[in-house]
């Protein structure tokens, strides 16, 4: 433990923002095929903790960031459940496509926790970063 973070394996693999092609799919696995281009939601949740079942999986109490407490995408290859996995469209660019999975979400969450109604107004400060780029 550094902090009150597990990380691991050892020694570790960092990488929290991923896109690539599928190499390989499980049997099971129906929305992705192999060859498609794909970004990675990098939260790593349960599904039947509170906040899970509360639509809240990126706060769940079991769960983290891939590339924080799993080896991540600076690996060669890695492997994530299929609900982390969504094809991307192939005039994306790549380095968009990685940035998505947190800079959107983590907009997508101020916004919703802002609860903001028609005609309400909203300044975001940061508008140069990605995140704030998103918010807008």
């Amino acid at each position: 433990m550094s902090g009150g973070v597990e990380v691991k394996p050892l020694p570790h693999i960092p990488g929290s923002e991923l896109s690539g092609v599928v190499e390989r799919i499980g049997t099971h696995v129906t929305s992705i095929k192999e060859g498609d281009r794909a970004i990675v939601y990098s939260r790593v949740f349960d599904g039947t903790c509170d906040m899970c079942l509360n639509q809240s999986e990126m706060l769940c109490r079991n769960g983290g960031i891939i590339g924080v407490i799993t080896n991540g995408g600076f690996a060669e290859y890695i492997s994530v459940p299929e609900r982390n996995v969504f094809k991307i469209p192939d005039e994306m660019d790549w380095d968009l496509a990685a940035s998505t999975s947190i800079s959107i979400l983590t907009a997508f969450h101020a916004l919703k926790e802002a609860s903001l109604k028609v005609n309400d107004c909203l300044i975001v400060f940061g508008a140069s970063g990605n995140t704030g780029i998103m918010a807008l």
